[in-house]
């Protein structure tokens, strides 16, 4: 339905472009559709409203504006360029009934002004809902507020320099009027936030339990440092999508990016390869390996922009994650190149798709299979190679949600499941064997545990 991102304009010869691209002065679309029904010229100012003023009152287009080269033959373009901040976030949580109108706002500031834009879940807004941004001021007006509506909405600013999400994001949650509101879930299934019974988990507690609750837990974001990545190599399958981690080859090359910090790779004619079918991935560092249960219903996110040409590698993964002896891949939507983009996985069922070894047999994965990889995560690898002549992959923004006890701002966390274990188990899912028992790898998921005196 929707061919561009959230904050894309969609040309009328269905090439997307940044919304910031509009009406800058430029053609970007190819067929000057960007630049039409604009404003003609901004109030008190001799320039047109596609163009910016220079001190010296001479008029450049405003696409010009912190380009990094002094247009104005004052160089007063270049003055005070700022990377985006936001000055007001909106609330954490809003619940309004069904029928009513979502109204939420949002400032972030810069140089050049930002162009606020709104995400859904990372994805679109319904189609119902107005966005405004004015000098920064984003407002998102959603009008007859249904159940299906509601969810994490995102407030991302975008100029020059790229884009920001402003943190944290507001959820919103929509009751039915004047109803009793359903039941808790029943015994062996969890969701503190289910609005009916088609929204429970089932506990899963790796089968060692069926007796679980939501965790009273709140959301944090883990936000690696981009020197302790690695490029590691990847050798890919195309015809299954099996894969196969064969080596962490070098440190990843940091770049400044406008002024943030990014991470790059190089992939110039394939010089990162290793052999055919081995594409160049960053790897997590091990502290964000291990037990991330937590992690579970949360996201991977991260800002990618790729340049280069050729084929476009359509096979490889954008995310893989190993652990247990499973190994999830994740596969995006397109990705344009030259152009920063969001993508973001969710850690939750029937969203990652199923190593196999076996041609275009591998289905989605299950919730139980997800909840093995998290239970000990061994790699993250994000890819770094989109086409076949690709120069250079820039990332950026790396983020990866989490859950602790204490009480903060942001969100919180119902579908990471706290189990009651038997004797003998501990953690959260009972993923765990207590002090003086061992792990014996017999039954399913992860075994199960026995004293350390048991005889076999």
């Amino acid at each position: 339905m929707f061919g561009c991102q959230p904050n894309e304009f969609r040309c009328s010869n269905k090439k997307c472009i940044l919304k910031t691209w509009v009406c800058d002065g430029q053609d970007d679309c190819g067929d000057n559709f960007d630049e039409q029904n604009c404003e003609q010229r901004v109030s008190d100012s001799r320039c047109l409203y596609s163009e910016f003023e220079c001190r010296n009152k001479e008029c450049i287009p405003k696409s010009f504006q912190c380009d990094s080269q002094s247009d104005c033959s004052d160089g007063s373009d270049e003055i005070g360029c700022l990377s985006i901040q936001f000055q007001t976030t909106p609330p954490p949580l809003i619940t309004l009934e069904i029928g009513e109108v979502f109204i939420t706002t949002c400032k972030a500031v810069g140089v050049p002004i930002p162009e606020t834009s709104w995400r859904l879940n990372w994805g679109h807004v319904p189609t119902k809902c107005e966005m405004t941004s004015v000098n920064g001021l984003g407002t998102l007006t959603c009008p007859n507020i249904q159940e299906a509506d509601q969810g994490a909405y995102s407030c991302e600013g975008i100029n020059i320099h790229g884009s920001e999400i402003a943190v944290p994001d507001i959820i919103l949650v929509v009751k039915r009027p004047n109803l009793v509101q359903p039941s808790a879930c029943p015994k062996g299934t969890f969701n503190d936030v289910a609005l009916s019974q088609n929204d429970c988990i089932n506990c899963f507690c790796f089968g060692i339990s069926s007796n679980c609750r939501s965790s009273k837990l709140f959301k944090i974001q883990y936000t690696p440092s981009l020197y302790q990545l690695r490029i590691a190599n990847v050798y890919v399958e195309a015809s299954s999508f099996r894969v196969e981690l064969q080596s962490a080859s070098s440190t990843a090359h940091q770049i400044n990016v406008n002024g943030n910090e990014a991470l790059q790779v190089f992939t110039v004619n394939n010089t990162s390869k290793q052999s055919e079918d081995t594409y160049p991935y960053f790897k997590f560092p091990e502290s964000y390996l291990g037990n991330q249960l937590k992690s579970y219903g949360g996201y991977i996110t991260y800002i990618l922009r790729y340049e280069g040409n050729g084929d476009p590698i359509t096979f490889t993964p954008d995310i893989i994650l190993i652990g247990n002896g499973v190994k999830l891949l994740y596969f995006g939507p397109e990705t344009p190149v030259g152009i920063d983009t969001v993508v973001s996985a969710r850690l939750f069922a029937d969203v990652w798709k199923k190593e196999s070894t076996d041609s275009y047999s591998n289905g989605l994965a299950t919730r139980e299979e997800v909840m093995m990889v998290l239970a000990n995560v061994e790699n993250i690898l994000i890819r770094g190679q989109y086409v076949s002549q690709q120069s250079e992959t820039n990332i950026q923004h790396i983020k990866m949600d989490s859950a602790q006890t204490m009480k903060s701002v942001n969100d919180y966390v119902a579908f990471v499941e706290e189990c009651q274990c038997p004797a003998g188990y501990t953690g959260l899912s009972c993923e765990s064997c207590a002090p003086g028992y061992v792990r014996r790898q017999q039954g399913s998921w992860l075994g199960q545990c026995y004293k350390e005196d048991t005889d076999y």
